[in-house]
């Protein structure tokens, strides 16, 4: 995404950058003179590369042990965005004047995938009608770290966790549409912002729904810790959490410290888009430390091979009508009705 700037201080100004970014020939040429520059391309390349065979072989190996098809189209997306971070941050750091869009493909891919985990969320629970069941009458905190103020959970519980978190893929999907028309146009102002620039809205925007999205992330983190405790939903969620941070809301820091001169306007990266050159050096890598993270609680049997208990109607409230193999606190195991 395009980075948001503010106006700098006297001491402070866009007059040495380069106003346009250089076409891919020259940037090449200059990566290829400076060799810290040639370093990060050798690193960004190798990195992709690795990510994008390890994301092929999760991706074989779920679609062959996943039956469900909405939890293993879920499952896809959400391996997919780290792949997807890499892939955009390279031909973006390759080609400068389309780093923007990269940027802007890379944040909307995980719009996209918050609602898929929201969604994999309830398949865990077995369906909309068990999640209600399971989290009626649970009570979690209004705010982060701080057990009061408290609220109960009633029926309507999902439905709410549906639009505090469901809104931001609406929401920024949008926003980033309007962005990237606003970029092509050269409506799009990257050295400074005012009142009566849109990027000030948008950002605005952005940043107040990103906040609702975590908020309701962590509320269904609260609500789903007792019941879905075995699905390592704690470490899940955190993933998600991390990946809007270093997806949609690392950039607008970046501009902040641009436009502060606290990331200088030199070579090589001497442009008023400079923040962009950052996001893309600095995706790939976040992108690489965390796509292991990623394998080892979605890439796993663990909730997501194993079938999980559908729940229809109301709860059984005598466990003898289900026949349960293994010990209690396996994954492993199945259910049937007698």
């Amino acid at each position: 995404m395009a980075t948001p700037t503010t106006m700098p201080p006297d001491n402070i100004t866009n007059s040495t950058c380069d106003a346009e970014d250089p076409p891919a020939d020259e940037w090449l040429d200059e990566i290829f003179a400076d060799s810290s520059l040639t370093a990060w391309l050798i690193v960004i390349i190798v990195c992709t590369i690795v990510v994008f065979i390890f994301y092929v072989e999760s991706i074989i190996h779920i679609g062959l042990r996943v039956s469900h098809k909405g939890r293993r189209l879920s499952i896809f997306w959400i391996l997919s965005m780290c792949p997807v971070y890499c892939i955009v941050s390279m031909i973006g750091f390759i080609l400068p004047r389309g780093m923007v869009l990269c940027n802007v493909m890379a944040a909307l891919f995980y719009a996209i995938g918050l609602y898929f985990f929201l969604a994999l969320i309830l398949y865990y629970y077995g369906g909309d009608e068990a999640a209600i069941m399971k989290m009626t009458d649970t009570e979690i905190p209004l705010l982060f770290l701080c057990k009061k103020p408290s609220i109960t959970l009633d029926e309507k519980c999902v439905f709410w966790f549906k639009i505090t978190i469901g809104q931001f893929t609406v929401l920024r999907s949008g926003l980033l549409y309007l962005e990237a028309i606003l970029w092509m146009d050269g409506s799009l102002n990257l050295s400074t912002i005012s009142w009566t620039d849109a990027s000030l809205y948008i950002y605005a925007i952005t940043f107040v729904s990103a906040i609702v999205a975590l908020w309701g992330l962590l509320m269904l983190l609260y609500a789903s810790k007792k019941h879905l405790y075995s699905y390592y939903i704690t470490p899940k969620v955190w993933i998600m959490v991390f990946a809007m941070l270093i997806s949609n809301l690392q950039i607008v820091l970046l501009g902040i410290l641009a436009t502060t001169g606290a990331l200088p306007c030199k070579k090589p990266f001497h442009t008023v888009s400079r923040a962009n050159y950052w996001q893309s050096l600095l995706l790939t890598l976040e992108a690489t430390a965390l796509f292991p993270i990623v394998l080892l609680y979605f890439r796993t049997k663990k909730g997501n091979v194993v079938g999980v208990l559908e729940v229809k109607g109301e709860r059984p409230k005598k466990r003898r009508f289900y026949k349960k193999g293994g010990s209690s606190s396996s994954l492993y195991n199945t259910y049937t009705v007698l």
